[in-house]
């Protein structure tokens, strides 16, 4: 039957439905988001740091200060934490106030990825592709952090909203948004924005309605365009005399460069030898060994590892059918758009041999719905042809089945996988049985209303029932996502322990348990104490709002000050307490102690911290008082 054959009320019935089925999609994705935000507390404490400090002074918005007196910046651009300075200058200094933008952004993403699909592939798989992103774990738990990469996300799907299309005449200014909008994502996450620029610049050379040199004109006009926007924020930085800003974290030299360079791309992506940096045997070696255990190594099956699949690949054998529905059909723009979105961070996650974090898969998140969307409207068109295509629906069910099964597999087999596995099961072989048996059996999959027969109804639910089983082990994982309390923003089944995590919250409530001795005795002092790491520093900024300088960067082996510079703040009267913390990261890369450390040791008094802070039980960290001429409780002779 053809659309203008449909009744009028049976098309206004069919957009209602949509209507009805979008607003619930929106609703499954705010409850994940939403949920008892915030109460886990404050996520990174580097950034909330950071937000706190923009909260008192405009010089540290501009340049990003991880501390309230801009002695140092965080390793990112601060565009994302800007929008955090907004949300808790409004609603106040709180979790949610922080996590509360990532939210609302993976919220955003969601009626984004649904709106792309939707207007080139149909209502239906663009509401599949809707509902995928907002049940993706990895998704959910970004979104309920406060990390940058929920803000990168939408940026990209906005990116991707203003590339033309096939004859629109504006393609030119459109394309040159699009890589307008890509520059602003550098000014989210620097270079992992990037990643997206191979499918568009193909998008444009392949389908665009231009002669070939203009088609390469307008790419590289729109290219100039990326780059004066990518450079805005950073070349501010670059043409600011160092003394007029704070130390660039992470940066050997206080070099805006080297932090998109070096730290922000070599190091992530380029194996780093840190072996090397561990003597054989050593606590550092066992420690670095350990770390190797726990990681997937790089390589072509990298993302398959069911350690980093958990996160966002549940449906994988959906989207591989998806990407053959796109290259099979007319429309190439979103082919390379989302294939090659997918292709260009699969290889360079695939290949990353330095820093890597399983959240980073936050970024196939939405091609891998669109794809999957796209995927089962395939996989039902497929149905109602003849021969070999008549197979494709149920073998790829099946097939999703096997994938899933084997992500499931545990080191223990537990009730949890088991009847996760279990109900997916189920739900596929019936799902797969209607089909094969008949119920349906070659009808066309689809329609509504009167419109509908029963035969197509019998087909459209056996493909719903075996659709949502496939959902059901991302469901559980993004149950798991939104139950878990604290450490990094990493997808599971099941509240776990996590040691790197509860070992952050453990040293920052040690720190905090200094700040009724460090109020009382710095006297006045400017700051309230100095650290050798941000992670010793952040705790107590984020509690008191009060100047905390962390000499040596995030882990404590940036040169940010050296010893005579301390020397000069203690001498001048504007520092008196020093934190050292035992830091075994640091340590694995940076062995010696650092100049502006063996200053604090030389010259400073350590002081008992059983006498500061009885409650301390073996903590990570020493404090020295740097004036121990003045009267102080517990100090060591």
């Amino acid at each position: 039957m053809s659309a203008s054959a449909v009744p009028a009320s049976t098309t206004i019935s069919h957009a209602m439905a949509c209507r009805i089925a979008l607003a619930s999609i929106i609703l499954v994705a705010a409850v994940a988001r939403f949920w008892h935000l915030g109460d886990a507390g404050f996520g990174t404490e580097y950034y909330a740091a950071s937000v706190r400090s923009m909260l008192s002074d405009s010089h540290n918005v501009l340049f990003g200060a991880f501390d309230p007196s801009g002695v140092l910046a965080v390793d990112k651009p601060p565009l994302a934490l800007w929008i955090q300075a907004v949300s808790a200058s409004l609603l106040g200094y709180s979790p949610f106030a922080l996590m509360l933008p990532q939210a609302v952004e993976g919220c955003l993403a969601v009626v984004l990825v649904w709106h792309l699909t939707r207007r080139v592939f149909g209502d239906i798989a663009g509401l599949l592709a809707a509902l995928f992103l907002s049940l993706t774990p990895i998704s959910i738990a970004v979104d309920r952090s406060n990390n940058t990469d929920s803000l990168l996300v939408l940026v990209l799907l906005l990116a991707v909203w203003a590339l033309p299309r096939a004859g629109d005449p504006a393609a030119p200014w459109r394309l040159a948004l699009a890589m307008a909008l890509t520059g602003v994502g550098f000014n989210v996450k620097m270079l992992a924005a990037f990643g997206v620029l191979p499918g568009f610049a193909a998008s444009y050379a392949f389908t665009a309605r231009a002669s070939w040199p203009r088609r390469m004109l307008h790419l590289t006009a729109a290219g100039m365009v990326l780059l004066v926007v990518s450079v805005s924020w950073i070349g501010i930085v670059a043409l600011t005399p160092a003394s007029n800003r704070p130390y660039i974290d992470s940066t050997a030299n206080n070099s805006i460069f080297d932090l998109v360079i070096n730290h922000n791309a070599a190091q992530r992506f380029v194996p780093r030898g840190w072996n090397a940096l561990a003597a054989p045997g050593s606590q550092a070696a066992t420690m670095l060994t350990r770390l190797a255990a726990r990681s997937v190594p790089p390589g072509p099956a990298r993302l398959l590892d069911p350690r980093l699949a958990h996160q966002a690949l549940w449906l994988l054998p959906l989207a591989l059918a998806g990407a053959v529905g796109m290259i099979l059909s007319r429309r190439r723009e979103a082919a390379f758009i989302w294939i090659g979105w997918t292709l260009a961070y699969w290889l360079v996650f695939s290949a990353a041999g330095g820093l890597f974090a399983p959240y980073y898969l936050v970024t196939l998140a939405p091609p891998m719905a669109v794809l999957a969307g796209v995927g089962v409207v395939t996989l039902a068109r497929a149905w109602t042809g003849a021969g070999w295509r008549h197979g494709w629906l149920p073998a790829v069910l099946v097939l999703s089945l096997v994938w899933q099964a084997d992500l499931l597999r545990p080191a223990a087999w537990d009730s949890v996988q088991a009847g996760v596995l279990m109900a997916a099961g189920v739900g596929v072989l019936l799902a797969c049985g209607a089909l094969i048996a008949g119920f349906g059996g070659g009808a066309p999959i689809g329609g509504s209303g009167a419109a509908q027969t029963w035969r197509q109804r019998s087909a459209t639910a056996a493909l719903a029932l075996g659709v949502t089983a496939l959902l059901i082990a991302p469901a559980a994982w993004s149950i798991g996502t939104i139950a878990h309390e604290g450490g990094r923003p990493v997808a599971r089944l099941e509240p776990a322990h996590d040691t790197i995590g509860r070992a952050v919250d453990r040293r920052a409530g040690e720190v905090r348990a200094l700040l009724p001795f460090l109020r009382e005795n710095r006297g006045d002092a400017a700051f309230l104490a100095a650290t050798s790491s941000a992670l010793l520093a952040a705790p107590l900024i984020i509690a008191t709002g009060e100047p905390v300088m962390a000499f040596g960067g995030f882990l404590g082996t940036i040169p940010v000050l050296d010893g005579a510079a301390l020397a000069q703040l203690v001498d001048n009267g504007d520092l008196r307490f020093a934190i050292i913390g035992d830091n075994r990261m640091r340590r694995a890369r940076a062995p010696a102690e650092t100049d502006a450390m063996a200053w604090i040791r030389a010259h400073g008094t350590r002081l008992n911290l059983a006498t500061v802070a009885p409650e301390l039980r073996d903590p990570r960290f020493e404090l020295f008082d740097l004036r121990p001429g003045q009267t102080t409780p517990g100090a060591r002779n």
